[in-house]
């Protein structure tokens, strides 16, 4: 049995989504509930996945096992119709099966149900592009079908995509290098070996790096291999008297001692995307994803933990992550507004907001913005330039977070940047309240629709 405590966060979250903040796999969860092994304390009500929790709940879980829980937590770092980029922890799987717990296709698989995007009949299924070991923490593209897939795939050996990736090395290293040789793999455990001349069982191989910074005796390297081989940037950095900090089976044991070290410190940290234009992919040229390696192996020698605390960002969605941000509007909606409304405002409403709509919307100027959690995007906001917000939305278990807040002055700096002097918010229901506690008043102006209430603040003093 295990007990967990609502966190004041999570005030009014339903007992279904708590669970999955917690368990890595979401069939596992519908089960629980079915057989009412989630209960509340004291008298062990039985829980339905739609019960309303709040804080300091103590919410019982019978016959569940440590490993059930979410340690290796892959977070999502971008998101749209197309593909899925997570952010991978080191010493999860990419596609290995495993006894207990999760790999990230698997992973991609739960996401994907929640979101009704799985059906194997069309092969609207998850494929993991960029398979990175299991020691190594990173960026991986995971695309939601095969077509999608081999597009992917066809950018990465030609290069429109680029890997960089964060590495701690011992030895010195230059200011910026590029290494190249010949990699071959032994008979014995595949282990590769570099060479200095070709050979009919040898590969080209090829990486660049440039040092980033230097303490003591570790250095911050920024690596992109030119070439998809396994072992490539261990055995090259080490054939070149950088080897890994934590790399066992090219590093130096030694080093990984005096440091406690015992996982390779390499992160996937950046993707660009050069992938030119009239493609399948032209919507993403010029986009660049990066994160920081805050759980990467042997970090805490470059970043000071106060720096380790992971903002929030929110960022313009393009025309195919609208499905996701209306998915997010109606969620929303549905969860805390829609016993407000009779059947016609609700069916104008579910109109106006469907992915179809938002584009039309975005094509006349309309921009769209999301909040990224660890868990995707968590909430949209929608203004015009003529100042208007339509629509602020958050998902229900990403509220009280201050996500919404974030989305609201992340558009009202929009408009400022835009010289617009007035921001106009277009409410639906009680919504309005939400807004006045954030300095807005009530206008005269009639809204085009019932039930709407026009609120207006001042951006330019």
């Amino acid at each position: 049995m295990k007990t967990l405590k609502v966190p004041g966060d999570m005030e009014g979250i339903t007992a279904v989504d708590f669970l999955r903040e917690y368990l890595y796999n979401n069939e596992k969860t519908q089960i629980l509930f079915e057989e009412g092994k989630v209960r509340k304390s004291s008298f062990l009500k039985k829980l339905s996945p739609d019960d309303v929790l709040h804080r300091d709940d103590r919410i019982r879980i019978f016959d569940i096992k440590d490993e059930d829980f979410n340690v290796n937590v892959a977070e999502i770092v971008y998101e749209d119709e197309e593909f899925i980029v997570f952010n991978k922890p080191q010493n999860m799987e990419s596609i290995t099966k495993v006894e207990n717990g999760t790999n990230l296709h698997l992973f991609a698989v739960d996401h994907m149900k929640r979101l009704g995007e799985y059906d194997v009949d069309t092969l609207r299924v998850p494929y993991v592009c960029n398979v990175l070991p299991k020691e190594f923490g990173g960026l991986s593209i995971v695309a939601k079908d095969q077509y999608l897939f081999e597009e992917l795939i066809r950018a990465f050996r030609e290069r429109r995509i680029k890997r960089l990736f964060r590495v701690i090395v011992t030895g010195e290293p230059k200011e910026e290098d590029l290494l190249y040789g010949y990699i071959q793999y032994r008979n014995l455990g595949n282990r590769a070996s570099m060479n200095e001349n070709m050979n009919r069982k040898a590969r080209p191989a090829a990486l660049r790096y440039r040092l980033l910074e230097t303490k003591g005796e570790l250095s911050l390297l920024e690596v992109e291999p030119l070439s998809f081989l396994k072992d490539q940037i261990a055995s090259q950095l080490a054939g070149a008297g950088l080897p890994i900090l934590g790399d066992e089976t090219f590093g130096s044991r030694e080093m990984n001692r005096r440091y406690s070290v015992e996982v390779p410190a390499i992160w996937g940290s950046k993707l660009v995307f050069e992938t030119g234009t009239n493609n399948y992919l032209d919507y993403l040229n010029g986009r660049e994803i990066e994160v920081v390696p805050y759980h990467m192996s042997g970090i805490g020698y470059f970043i000071e933990r106060k720096e380790m605390v992971r903002d929030r960002r929110v960022e313009a969605l393009n025309p195919k992550q609208l499905k996701n941000a209306s998915r997010i509007v109606w969620n929303s909606f549905n969860k805390s507004l829609i016993k407000e409304f009779d059947r016609e405002f609700i069916s104008d409403f579910r109109n106006a907001n469907r992915a179809v709509t938002l584009a039309k919307e975005m094509e006349t100027g309309t921009v769209f913005f999301g909040c990224y959690t660890d868990s995707g995007i968590a909430g949209v906001i929608s203004v015009n330039g003529n100042g208007e917000i339509r629509r602020l939305y958050v998902l229900r278990s990403q509220q009280n977070k201050g996500v919404g807040e974030l989305l609201l002055r992340y558009a009202e700096d929009w408009c400022f940047e835009h010289h617009i002097e007035h921001t106009r918010v277009f409410a639906p229901g009680t919504s309005y309240l939400y807004f006045k506690k954030k300095g807005y008043v009530e206008s005269d102006e009639m809204a085009d629709r019932p039930q709407m209430t026009v609120l207006t603040r001042t951006n330019l003093q």
